[in-house]
């Protein structure tokens, strides 16, 4: 991780308007980036759009007007837990409590939400566990996650992937590279669960080289990473519920 990162949202993304910073507010409660570089941050029913971390005028907006079919006659009430495109079908997706509902295009206003839907997350996702975040790595894997820990999803098997360690793993340890016990250091980047708790729900920016987490290995105790040769623009993870 950057050792400018963890930073807040509203610092991150805003514009000028006549003097003052408009921004987004804090504790949102999950965000999607599509390829065309626009962030969705999601709070309550409303939501924002950046585009280029540039907060778009217009905005804050009804989520049911820029996601049709996302209301409370498809018995969403606000608070999303997570919204994100699957590796499976490039659909965008969004997880409430039990239920799920998918776009049919991922472009704004112009979409609605498959008309099959919403259906229960157990019927479509084997995981037992609540979601409380999901994204689509650059490997082109989904990551589900709940609370401190997450799952790497297999889509051509329906299933959670087979690998060792096996899975859910430690968010702290498999993705922000924290141990228990570990000092608090700015300079290699590693934090102990409470240093990180002040941060919940925080954008999490990482601009390094790729590293392919789930090709860490455990050999004598330490973890070895495999590093790929292309460089990391701009990652964005938004932390929610992590304790």
């Amino acid at each position: 991780m950057d050792n400018d990162y963890p930073k807040l949202i509203h610092d991150m993304f805003g514009r000028w308007e006549g003097g003052i910073w408009q921004t987004i507010p804090d504790q949102i409660d999950t965000a999607v980036t599509w390829p065309n570089q626009q962030i969705f941050f999601f709070k309550g029913k409303h939501y924002w759009k950046t585009n280029r971390f540039q907060l778009q005028a217009g905005y804050p907006r009804l989520i049911s007007d820029g996601f049709r079919g996302l209301d409370e006659q498809h018995f969403f009430t606000g608070h999303l837990d997570a919204a994100f495109i699957y590796s499976g079908d490039n659909h965008t997706y969004f997880i409430k409590d039990a239920m799920v509902w998918r776009l049919n295009i991922n472009i704004e206003f112009t979409n609605s939400i498959d008309i099959d839907y919403p259906q229960f997350v157990s019927s479509w996702l084997h995981i037992g566990e609540k979601i409380t975040s999901a994204l689509q790595w650059i490997n082109g894997r989904t990551y589900f996650f709940s609370y401190k820990s997450y799952y790497r999803y297999d889509h051509i098997n329906h299933q959670v992937d087979d690998s060792y360690p096996t899975y859910p793993r430690p968010i702290s340890e498999w993705w922000l590279q924290c141990k228990h016990g570990a000092s608090s250091s700015e300079t290699s980047g590693t934090a102990t669960y409470s240093h990180f708790s002040r941060w919940k729900r925080a954008a999490i920016i990482f601009e390094s080289n790729y590293t392919d987490f789930d090709s860490l290995n455990h050999n004598n105790g330490q973890r070895k990473m495999e590093q790929n040769s292309f460089l990391i623009n701009i990652f964005l993870f938004v932390i929610t519920y992590y304790l």
